[in-house]
């Protein structure tokens, strides 16, 4: 992530959206809304506000530059592996 105030944002979104997850006050209302119940469309609204903060997670909090690095060859498959020696299989016989 870019700064500390997009972290604190980001932990807040996800608080909020653990907070809002249990919709308590539909359980009992027999109200409906576009046909649906409300209960159904309130997940429905709630799902799609979770897909788009977790596409928001990902763009913001994705190692961007270290996977073009990577990608280029820049750095050693060594390091990549954080240091450590490549494993290979050894060979078959036959």
């Amino acid at each position: 992530m870019a700064t500390t105030a997009t972290r604190r944002l980001a932990y807040a979104t996800l608080a909020v959206l653990y907070l809002l997850h249990n919709d308590l006050w539909f359980w009992y209302d027999g109200d409906r809304f576009l046909g649906l119940p409300i209960g159904l469309t309130y997940h429905l609204l709630f799902a799609g506000a979770v897909v788009l903060t977790m596409a928001w997670l990902v763009r913001s909090a994705w190692p961007v530059a270290e996977l073009d690095r990577l990608a280029t060859g820049s750095g050693s498959a060594q390091a990549a592996n954080g240091g450590e020696r490549e494993a290979r299989a050894p060979e078959a016989k036959g």
